[in-house]
Parts: structure tokens; C-alpha cells; sequence
């Protein structure tokens, strides 16, 4: 293996950790509906930064 397939399987492991935290985190708030208030600045955010993973993930499989 080369070393760029060695790094590109770090960073997907580190994505798709990041992924699971993120879904994990959306499922928390989905079973605790009724004591959590939403903020829309920081439901933006964790939705942009889930994109960023994923696309992250879809150029890396790419390459």
C-alpha cells in the first residue's frame, strides 16, 4: 500500500467517527424532544458540518 491509501484510511475512519457522533448526538435530541429547545443557529451548524463529512468522505472515496 501507499502511503496516501494509509492516510486516506485515517481520515476516513476519523469522518466516519465524526459521522457517528453527529447522528448520535441528532438521535439524542429526537428522543428527548419535549425537554430540548432548539436553536437554529447551532441546528445549522451541526447540518453543515454533517454535510462537510459526508462530502469529505464521498471526495476521498473518489480519489
Amino acid at each position: 500500500m501507499s502511503p496516501f491509501e494509509y492516510v486516506s484510511v485515517l481520515i476516513s475512519i476519523i469522518l466516519g467517527l465524526g459521522i457517528t457522533q453527529i447522528v448520535t448526538g441528532v438521535a439524542d435530541v429526537i428522543q428527548n424532544w419535549r425537554n430540548v429547545k432548539l436553536y437554529l443557529p447551532h441546528a445549522l451548524w451541526v447540518m453543515f458540518v454533517f454535510f462537510l463529512h459526508m462530502q469529505e468522505r464521498w471526495v476521498l472515496y473518489e480519489m
